[in-house]
């Protein structure tokens, strides 16, 4: 961008000229030191901190190691890669065939039953889930890795 420079002599105004200027600013970022294929799951192994200059950086790059560990990459990241948000997701709780305590409740009723789960899914998310006893396909969301909550 561009900043005015003014020129004083002995307190008096001189001369007002305007300059181009590049403001670098430096800071420490995620980066991955090796290659790391698709859906991997990063561990300390997999990143480190190392200071790059944060004007030439998207916005989503990702400056804590606490926000990487545990996380799935989306896809391929090449060496030396800074890693951003929008190359990781949660990885899976519960996984296609997994079977999974399907619980329903109300104030005064708890019912718990054996699932299979249908689809992948990290917590929180809403899935298909074959219930063994009934042989019927409902919902429910993810709790963990071994419960459904079904709502009724």
């Amino acid at each position: 961008g561009s900043i005015p420079i003014v020129f004083k002599v002995n307190n008096t105004f001189e001369k007002k000229t305007w300059v181009t200027v590049e403001v670098d600013v430096f800071g420490d970022v995620v980066i991955s030191p090796k290659h790391l294929g698709k859906s991997t799951i990063m561990s300390k192994e997999d990143v480190r901190l190392e200071t790059r200059n944060l004007a030439r950086l998207p916005r989503n790059t990702i400056a804590q190691l606490e926000d990487v560990i545990g996380k799935r990459t989306k896809r391929v990241v090449d060496a030396n890669s800074v890693i951003t948000t929008d190359m990781l997701d949660l990885p899976p709780v519960v996984r296609r065939g997994d079977l999974v305590t399907l619980i329903a409740e109300t104030n005064a009723l708890k019912i718990t039953t054996l699932g299979e789960v249908r689809e992948s899914a990290i917590q929180g998310e809403t899935i298909r889930v074959l219930n063994v006893s009934s042989k019927k396909e409902i919902y429910g969301k993810v709790v963990d890795s071994s419960t459904v909550k079904v709502e009724f």
